[in-house]
């Protein structure tokens, strides 16, 4: 025996390990529930991606209307240019998180802030004289 199993079985506690059930099949499972973990861990991230996607789809149902009762601007140029930087963002998100990599992803982060706003600056987060303007100028572009 040759390699890094083989001077792990050499030693005398490594040995016991491996051929005592009691000790093996509890680290095997514990290896395995390692592996599943890992694997939970990256299908939750493309999970969100995807959803973000289908996010995009969602905001562009028509006959949706805001929290005040007035119809979402779907034709709207404004929400047409925020409803497509979502949907690219989300796109992005996702072949971001296929590739693992996770500086790009904050990257990312900051290009959805910036798809989100263009539509929350004009339609929903609206403040008058400084404060909040509340539920019922939602859905109202900016004069």
């Amino acid at each position: 025996m040759d390699g890094v199993f083989a001077s792990a079985l050499e030693r005398p506690l490594a040995r016991r390990l491996a051929r005592d059930s009691r000790y093996a099949i509890p680290i095997c499972i514990i290896l395995i529930c390692g592996c599943f973990a890992a694997a939970a861990l990256l299908q939750m991230r493309l999970d969100r991606a995807h959803a973000l996607a289908e996010a995009a789809n969602l905001v562009a149902l028509p006959g949706r209307n805001c929290a005040n009762g007035k119809p979402v601007p779907l034709n709207d140029p404004t929400f047409q240019k925020g409803l497509a930087s979502l949907r690219e963002v989300s796109m992005l998100a996702y072949k971001t998180a296929q590739e693992k990599k996770q500086d790009a992803m904050l990257d990312v982060a900051d290009k959805l802030t910036q798809a989100c706003a263009t539509c929350h600056d004009v339609y929903r987060d609206i403040q008058v004289d400084g404060k909040p303007a509340g539920i019922e100028a939602r859905c109202n572009p900016k004069p």
